[in-house]
């Protein structure tokens, strides 16, 4: 697996597991209410009395997310028909998504407990924190197109109508073992994902997880 992917795993299960242990000395100090909502603007804006829910369920809720992508990451890394470049690709994604995800709910928690005003640019974060995972694909594409033509030959079977579904939106072929293929001309411009792959299908749902959980963040805290 890859290093720097590794690296962010592990700092997203310390984070989580520290600010856990941290959240559990201060309980018996906490006040019998606590902030649990924050405005657009990171204003404190509704407060709920302590319990085990209201002072550790954001962090719960974190400790979700991460599991999710370690799982998604491993079943990837199990696939052996990945070329290295997308095995790379895979491991800096679902890291950076790990350690974002769990320094984002890590610092509600401490927000919530310490009666603190997330601000302004912690909502620009959390609504920015998508554009490394287009930076990471953007960087590696090439490199994992190229790779992969050398394993299926000179051919390219994005290129068939047939494949195409969903008003061409997608690309869903079983036997292109590839997750992302190059549009051709009659689809229009950029990549998609081969719906008919796992990791294609997990990329989907990952992709939708954040982009649900940036949108609802909001009415969750």
């Amino acid at each position: 697996m890859n290093r720097a992917g590794n690296v962010m795993d592990a700092l997203a299960v310390l984070v989580l597991v520290v600010v856990g242990i941290w959240g559990a000395v201060l309980y018996p100090q906490l006040p019998e209410t606590i902030v649990t909502h924050w405005d657009a603007s990171g204003e404190a804006d509704s407060f709920s009395r302590k319990s085990f829910w209201s002072v550790f369920g954001t962090l719960m809720v974190g400790a979700g997310m991460v599991s999710v992508f370690l799982v998604m990451r491993l079943v990837l890394a199990r696939r052996s028909n990945l070329v290295p470049s997308e095995r790379r690709t895979y491991a800096l994604i679902f890291g950076y998504l790990n350690l974002s995800m769990a320094v984002m709910f890590g610092s509600i928690g401490l927000a919530s407990w310490y009666g603190a005003q997330l601000g302004p640019w912690f909502m620009v974060f959390a609504l920015l924190a998508g554009v490394p995972v287009l930076l990471i694909l953007g960087l590696n594409m090439h490199t994992m197109t190229e790779e992969r033509k050398k394993l299926i030959g000179p051919s390219e079977p994005s290129h068939d109508p047939q494949y195409w579904v969903l008003g061409g939106a997608f690309y869903s072929n079983p036997d292109d073992p590839r997750v992302f293929v190059p549009r051709p001309p009659h689809t229009g411009m950029g990549w998609t994902t081969n719906l008919a792959t796992t990791g294609g299908r997990m990329f989907l749902i990952g992709v939708g997880l954040v982009v649900v959980l940036v949108f609802a963040l909001p009415f969750l805290l």
